[in-house]
């Protein structure tokens, strides 16, 4: 699933999530947060609201690109912010 990104960077982790700096397809760096496995049960809420999230267009906010699912884990991808 991440094998689209180069220069994968662990910069922290949370409650849920890992969380990665890497570039996109196109050069761009972005920002990857993927579940933790144990998260998987509630995929529907984090993709809800990734969806509400997503359609938020304001400059404090962090935007969000990309939902991505696998069969065991999902990610979403979303704005860098050094």
């Amino acid at each position: 699933m991440l094998k689209k990104y180069s220069n994968l960077k662990k910069i922290g982790t949370g409650n849920f999530a890992e969380v990665y700096s890497a570039k996109d397809e196109t050069g761009k760096l972005v920002a990857i947060k993927k579940i933790k496995s144990e998260f998987r049960a509630q995929r529907l809420r984090f993709k809800m609201a990734f969806e509400s999230a997503k359609r938020v267009k304001n400059n404090n906010c962090v935007k969000l690109y990309r939902w991505i699912e696998g069969d065991k884990q999902f990610t979403i991808e979303m704005e860098f912010i050094d």
